[in-house]
């Protein structure tokens, strides 16, 4: 087929100035010959200071949590400072220092205060709180959950000790905050989801949800119920679940991990049938869900072709029109071919995101009809067929930018007249085919050397 560190500051010359009886006077050395170069006292010693504030800490019971406390203290002679802990129970919490990392474990329930203290090297200190709240862990089994369209996504709530009276477990959802991710929206989960833990019940309303968890439990499930919008979106698309602190009465405290992230896997399952068809069978994948954007960004080649008498078992097997995105994330794709379908017009940006293109395959369609600038973008395209279409005008530069375009095809149209810019900067053609039309066309032709 178609075929520089910056420079030192000059030393400068101090001299001591004396204040005497409200007198300015300048002390010169005994030879009278230049000022008096003796050393200054030092300064006297100042106390460091606290900073900002050490936020308060949950720590699971028997678990233990590490905190730096320097950059909550400054010393304003620069001086290095020593660090030293004091938990006013060790029964709740036992406090350990190591340089400036301060090491809490959980002994038992309840809240702690821990003195943190900076002592400088002349015993000069300042100190600071640490209030410790120590309870049952409550977290989730995984940092993360996956859900296709219409289905729905799950998390299990862990609790560290079985709840003894019902527990009220809520949560928020929101974005990710990972740039290399595309994030989900409200529309993309139900307005109402559910949640259950052992007999227990729960829902989601917008942003904000809750599970409750009966007594007696180890832990509960939230559901995330998907919509299925009919949009063409990214093949995957996230956004996160964060569990609330809960109340300080409860007896328990957020463990690790508390944040999930939650993937819906689109797929390529909102785009045309017989696209969606193509792409799973070149991709050889399992399931429409199952194409990532780099499986999508690797498809070679795709072929929706179909022969003459082929039968038409399923809906997807026949293509009469696409969706604008039907295309969407084939950045590596090089070899298109949509010929002997049923295809009568073709959307505006239907070929926008195929930038490696290099092979596109229109022949044998019902397309009356070319929207202004469909080409636009396929700079690498070399061979282009609209053979036996029912053309009968084309736009005006409608080719414009297919600068290594060398074979185009136009043969078996309805075309009467063709403008004169129709094949402006080409300047890769080498052939064009233009029998079957309803006219003759003389071409003007410039031969290079």
């Amino acid at each position: 087929m178609p075929a520089p560190p910056p420079s030192r500051p000059p030393a400068s010359r101090a001299r001591s100035v004396a204040l005497a009886a409200g007198i300015v006077a300048v002390a010169w050395g005994a030879a009278g010959c230049g000022p008096d170069r003796t050393s200054p006292e030092p300064g006297e010693n100042r106390r460091p200071l606290a900073e900002d504030a050490i936020p308060a800490l949950d720590l699971p019971l028997r678990e233990t949590a590490s905190v730096d406390v320097a950059p909550h203290f400054r010393d304003p002679d620069g001086d290095a400072l020593a660090f030293a802990v004091r938990s006013a129970d060790d029964g709740v919490a036992r406090a350990t220092v190591s340089e400036s990392v301060v090491t809490l474990e959980g002994t038992g329930r309840g809240t702690v205060e821990v003195a943190v203290t900076a002592t400088d090297p002349g015993g000069l200190a300042a100190t600071q709180r640490l209030d410790v709240t120590v309870g049952a862990g409550l977290g989730l089994a995984l940092g993360v959950a996956r859900g296709r369209e219409g289905g729905s996504a799950f998390l299990d709530i862990v609790l560290g000790e079985p709840a003894a009276t019902p527990l009220t477990v809520r949560y928020g959802l929101g974005p990710d905050d990972d740039r290399r991710t595309d994030d989900a929206d409200a529309a993309d989960f139900l307005a109402s989801g559910s949640g259950s833990g052992a007999g227990g019940s729960g829902s989601v309303t917008g942003d904000s949800g809750f599970v409750e968890i009966p007594a007696g439990a180890s832990g509960g499930r939230i559901e995330i119920r998907i919509a299925d919008d009919d949009e063409i979106e990214p093949p995957r698309e996230v956004f996160t679940l964060t569990l609330a602190r809960p109340a300080a009465a409860s007896g328990y405290v957020l463990a690790s991990p508390s944040r999930a992230v939650l993937v819906i896997r689109e797929g390529v399952c909102d785009r045309t049938p017989a696209v969606r068809d193509g792409i799973v069978e070149a991709l050889r994948a399992a399931s429409c869900a199952d194409p990532d954007g780099e499986q999508l960004a690797g498809l070679p080649s795709l072929g929706l072709d179909r022969a003459e008498g082929d039968p038409v078992t399923r809906p997807g097997d026949l293509l009469t029109e696409l969706r604008a995105a039907d295309f969407r994330d084939l950045a590596g794709l090089e070899w298109l071919s949509l010929s002997g379908q049923r295809l009568t017009e073709l959307p505006a940006a239907i070929f926008s995101d195929l930038s490696s293109l290099e092979v596109l395959n229109l022949a044998g369609n019902e397309i009356a009809a070319l929207p202004e600038g469909v080409f636009g973008g396929l700079r690498r395209l070399q061979w282009l067929s609209l053979f036996d279409n029912r053309l009968r005008t084309l736009p005006p530069e409608p080719f414009a930018g297919l600068a290594a375009l060398r074979e185009l095809y136009l043969g078996e149209n309805e075309l009467t007249a063709l403008s004169a810019g129709v094949f402006s900067r080409l300047w890769s053609l080498e052939r064009v085919g233009l029998a079957g039309n309803r006219a003759t066309f003389a071409l003007a032709v410039t031969l290079a050397r």
